[in-house]
């Protein structure tokens, strides 16, 4: 009996370190590489959560540019402790770029959704966005 009743939190705790699910890709006019490059120029602007840091880059390549957020200095809450990592893929098609992104956290991924959110807006300031 007690197996079945560890397994439901088993299961949440698994689940919580799933990326998010597809999203909607974003297509901008524009090459990727310049994409790619404002990507980078925003995420030092662009806080994670209350609870983290600024967003930095850690990795980037011609098709992508991964992002980390490190936990804020003195926050114990559980799970807070590990950083928020967002890798935006940028795929060029004729003149046109298709931005899509991926999440990986412990904790909540759906928490950090403004944040990429205003990443995407501002890209939509400097790009034009193509239906």
């Amino acid at each position: 009996m007690k197996k079945l009743l560890i397994l439901p939190v088993l299961a949440l705790g698994l689940a919580s370190c799933a990326p998010l699910q597809g999203q909607k890709p974003m297509i901008y006019q524009g090459k990727a590489s310049d994409v790619l490059a404002a990507i980078t120029q925003i995420a030092p602007t662009v806080q994670a959560s209350r609870n983290h840091n600024f967003y930095s880059v850690i990795e980037a390549t011609p098709t992508q540019v991964t992002l980390q957020a490190d936990a804020r200095p003195g926050f114990v809450a559980l799970g807070a402790n590990v950083p928020i990592r967002v890798t935006f893929t940028a795929l060029e098609s004729g003149t046109t770029t298709v931005v899509t992104h991926a999440v990986r956290t412990e904790v909540q991924p759906n928490l950090y959704s403004p944040p990429i959110a205003n990443i995407y807006a501002e890209l939509g300031k400097r790009f034009t966005m193509v239906p």
